[in-house]
C-alpha cells in the first residue's frame, strides 16, 4: 500500500532555478548542488514543475507594471492562489503586497 506524502514546503521550478542562478559563483557552486539536490531527494518539500504556470506568471507580471515583483515572485503567487496557501516563507514583502502572510520578518 502507498502513501501519500503531503509535503510541508512547496517551491516551483523557478525557485530552484533561482537558487542555482544566485550560487552560481565557484565558491558556492557544490553548496548550491548539494542543495538542490537535497531539496530533490526531500520527503517533506515538493516542487511543482506547470508549463502553464508561465503564461499564467507572465499575465500577471505583464499586467502589474505599477510593482517590482519579479518573474518568479509571480510563479509563487500563482501557485500559492491555486493550492489556497497563504504563508510564505520568505522575507519578500512583494507577497504582502499580494495578501499573503511573510513568516521570516
Amino acid at each position: 500500500m502507498s502513501h501519500f506524502r503531503i509535503p510541508h514546503f512547496i517551491l516551483t521550478d523557478y525557485i530552484i532555478a533561482e537558487i542555482g542562478n544566485c550560487l552560481s559563483r565557484l565558491l558556492f557552486r557544490e553548496t548550491a548542488i548539494k542543495l538542490i539536490e537535497s531539496i530533490k531527494e526531500s520527503e517533506t518539500i515538493g516542487i511543482i514543475k506547470d508549463e502553464e504556470m508561465f503564461e499564467k506568471a507572465w499575465d500577471l507580471y505583464s499586467s502589474r507594471k505599477d510593482k517590482e515583483w519579479g518573474f518568479t515572485d509571480c510563479t509563487s503567487f500563482i501557485v500559492m492562489k491555486q493550492k489556497n496557501i497563504i504563508e510564505a516563507f520568505s522575507t519578500d514583502h512583494h507577497f504582502e503586497q499580494v495578501s499573503f502572510k511573510i513568516l521570516l520578518k
